[in-house]
């Protein structure tokens, strides 16, 4: 059946008038954008939810409405999923998406892929990747390598900075002041000596291997001009270096001098220096499983002995760090941490204390910031942690416990596998958190959702969504996407993933009205936004009759030609969605009905739905 005119200009379905003073009206109480809930039966759910919803979203307005798609920005895809998806603006140049796969970072440029992996460092781990911009260079992390790039040079390993850790000893070696500690990413350091005038002698505290670089008065001296002796703390020069405050400085190296894979094998990063983002956490190393590491002060490249901070018992592992306010976040397997700067010292110290023992975190990936709290996926559930220093459950709010498990045919977060739960991955954009657990996307609204009343709207994305890998948001205001068949997509504004239709749909709640008598159920009055080119499918459900066929065809067209009398023709339009009728001479106790819209480039929002219904006969 074809429900014409809906929105033709020329032809128009006007509401009925009431049949009789005992018609009843059922107008939803609380609109259409609670999102899915299926963690109970569909008579049980609130009036303003849907219990089964896929690929709607509030956008227009609040009401329900088709999500946008896709466009593929690649001539060919790559033979393996994509591991990371960036934007990198160099100083000074213009922004670079950036994307990782076959063990390969790569740049795009127009439709195709510039491999950046062409220097001494021909190849990187083809793992997940986290990636942060630290003074004006873009660094990633493979869970082996510690990398860089600069925007214009090709991938490089990091070089740790080389701390001076002594200043002003004397040439025997005696006297000197500590200075700078080791770093965990390098096994040289410095030490700086106050020359004398005749002393050609200069005596290390640390034995080494090798003396790498001297340096007199600033000026690099010529390896020949000086010597390391057999007992290797010793350097004697051809002729005295002179006199000076720290104007020799000698820089040495020691094999295996600090356990380098310790910065090298983390996984993920988080920026904090309390009040502003001066240092780099990293977390993740499966040989340090309960620690974390700060850098030096803006420096990625240098990570003191000190800043390796262990929080708690190391049976569970860091899985997740996050800024929130002047707090910094750590998320274990079970527990949450939170860090203060303390300044009550000459060093800067960030001191871990505990601050939740019942949730904790599956992913870093998860881990994102919504309404001055975090974001992340616990074995509960997604959680949401606000800061306190109070010690407690209250700081943390599970948000997804009407998607955690499903009662019906649709499963939920929870039913999927530990593996799974700790593989997924999230992303914000449009104040939306995308969370992709398994093959899932689902979607909170932080728009319509209130986290700190307990309110948290959700809805499913299929389509594209399911194959994906990572999401980025670009500086151009797009949401990018790579998958695992190693293509990148970017949103668009039609209603097409990459040419493929997308199939969304809407379900009504079950409504009752008095919930004492069956009913026999009218009409529905019910509005669409006027679209270029639409026809939506209407679903009814009844105990009594129960249609799998669509009941009737909306034409939800913004224009139709057929019946236009061109002699009186105008030009003319109409902002606002016009009525449809749809008659449904049904009975029983419920009703329930799905709006469907699967055709490519049609898009479908629900803008008014009004149910008229009389009492029968009591429920016996």
């Amino acid at each position: 059946m074809m429900l014409t005119g809906g929105y033709s200009m020329a032809r128009v379905t006007q509401y009925p008038t009431p049949p009789a003073e005992e018609m009843q009206v059922y107008d939803f109480p609380a609109g259409f954008s609670g999102g899915i809930d299926i963690s109970k039966s569909a008579d049980l759910i609130a009036q303003n939810k849907s219990p089964d919803m896929v690929n709607v979203n509030y956008d227009g307005g609040g009401i329900p409405t088709k999500r946008y798609g896709f466009d593929s920005l690649l001539d060919s895809a790559l033979s393996s999923e994509i591991k990371g998806l960036y934007e990198f603006e160099p100083a000074g140049g213009t922004a670079q998406i950036l994307f990782f796969c076959n063990g390969k970072m790569y740049k795009k440029s127009g439709t195709n892929k510039v491999d950046l992996c062409t220097g001494a460092k021909a190849s990187i781990a083809d793992a997940v990747t986290d990636a942060f911009i630290f003074g004006g260079k873009f660094y990633f992390l493979t869970g082996t390598e510690f990398c860089y790039y600069d925007g214009s040079n090709p991938v490089a390993e990091v070089t740790g900075y080389i701390p001076t850790v002594l200043i002003g000893k004397a040439p025997a070696g005696t006297d000197g002041t500590a200075d700078e500690e080791f770093n965990l990413l390098s096994d040289s350091w410095k030490e700086s000596f106050s020359g004398t005038a005749g002393d050609t002698d200069y005596v290390l505290t640390f034995p080494c291997d090798s003396i790498t670089e001297v340096k007199v008065g600033g000026v690099a001296l010529a390896a020949d001009a000086y010597a390391l002796q057999a007992d290797k703390v010793t350097v004697i020069f051809d002729d005295p270096p002179g006199e000076g405050t720290d104007n020799v400085v000698i820089t040495a190296t020691k094999d295996g001098l600090m356990d380098t894979t310790a910065i090298t094998k983390c996984r993920f990063h988080s920026v904090y220096g309390g009040l502003n983002d001066t240092r780099v956490f990293l977390s993740g190393n499966p040989d340090y499983q309960n620690a974390t590491f700060h850098s030096g002060l803006n420096d990625p490249t240098y990570f003191p002995e000190s800043g390796l901070v262990f929080h708690g018992s190391d049976a569970e592992a860091v899985r997740g760090m996050a800024r929130v306010a002047d707090y910094h976040l750590t998320f274990k397997e079970r527990q949450i941490y939170y860090t203060n700067v303390d300044l009550s010292t000459t060093d800067v110290l960030f001191p871990t204390k505990p601050m939740n023992d019942e949730y904790g975190c599956t992913s870093w990936r998860t881990v994102k910031p919504a309404q001055g709290g975090a974001l992340a996926l616990s074995y509960d559930g997604v959680i949401w942690t606000v800061p306190s220093s109070v010690r407690g459950q209250l700081n943390t709010l599970i948000v997804s416990k009407e998607i955690n498990r499903g009662v019906g045919e649709v499963s939920g977060i929870l039913q999927e596998t530990r593996s799974t739960l700790e593989a997924a991955w999230a992303e914000v954009f449009e104040n939306k958190y995308y969370l992709h657990v398994g093959s899932k996307c689902w979607v909170l609204d932080l728009d319509y959702s209130n986290l700190a009343e307990g309110d948290a709207r959700w809805y499913p994305y299929t389509g594209l969504y399911e194959d994906a890998t990572c999401m980025m948001e670009g500086q151009d205001g797009y949401l990018y996407m790579g998958d695992e068949t190693g293509k990148v997509y970017r949103n668009n504004q039609d209603y097409s993933d990459a040419g493929v239709a997308i199939d969304a749909w809407w379900t009504s709640p079950m409504i009752f009205g008095d919930i004492t008598r069956y009913k026999k159920f009218i009409y529905l009055n019910c509005s669409f936004s006027s679209e270029q080119s639409a026809a939506h499918n209407i679903y009814i459900y009844t105990e009594e009759d129960s249609s799998e066929d669509s009941e009737a065809i909306v034409d939800a067209s913004a224009f139709d030609f057929d019946d236009i009398d061109f002699d009186e023709w105008t030009f003319g339009t109409n902002p606002y969605s016009l009525p449809v009728t749809i008659w449904l001479k049904t009975k029983g106790w419920f009703i329930f009905w799905k709006w469907r819209n699967n055709e490519l480039n049609q898009g479908m929002t629900i803008h008014s739905q009004v149910l008229f219904y009389t009492n029968g006969k009591k429920v016996k």
